[in-house]
């Protein structure tokens, strides 16, 4: 991949991207030149890093880098562990006014980095039901399962090892 392949604003973001925004996208998108309101920038940065000459040029600066899965995820530690403080933003304006602003984007962030790497955010429910079947009543197990998938509509279907029937339900949630 040469540097043809990319805009100039695209390669400032890669290079803001690994460099001075540790892997902010929006701040790396911000400093690169890209125009916008933070939920702007925010999804030039996502659009940034779906491309793929984008992100494989990311991954090659990783490994040129000798970056590891260790030292990112130190990072990330790092960010997500600072104290409170260090994203308090303290200014005088005019008359004496006081304004006091917490940022707090990259601190939960990277919380919820470090939670998706541990498997934090996945959620599995399992539910599990008996079914009788005696004599044509009722209904037959694989009905019963279908019930199961349709109610908690996951569409995923398994079988305990006691020959009870259930639905998997695998949502991922997401921390706001």
């Amino acid at each position: 991949m040469t540097e043809h392949d990319l805009t100039l604003k695209q390669t400032l973001f890669i290079q803001h991207y690994l460099g001075d925004s540790k892997g902010n996208g929006t701040e790396a998108a911000r400093r690169a030149g890209y125009g916008g309101d933070e939920r702007t920038l925010a999804a030039i940065a996502s659009e940034n890093l779906a491309k793929p000459q984008i992100a494989a040029r990311i991954a090659a600066r990783i490994d040129d880098l000798g970056i590891t899965t260790d030292m990112l995820l130190r990072e990330l530690a790092d960010i997500a562990f600072s104290a409170w403080s260090e994203h308090i933003t303290v200014r005088t304006r005019a008359h004496g006014v006081v304004e006091v602003r917490m940022d707090l984007k990259d601190k939960v962030r990277a919380l919820e980095l470090l939670m998706k790497h541990k498997g934090m955010l996945s959620k599995k429910l399992i539910v599990n039901a008996k079914v009788r079947h005696e004599h044509g009543h009722g209904i037959t197990p694989e009905q019963a399962v279908e019930l199961l998938a349709l109610i908690e509509g996951s569409g995923q279907l398994a079988e305990s090892s006691e020959g009870e029937w259930g639905a998997i339900d695998e949502r991922e949630t997401k921390v706001r």
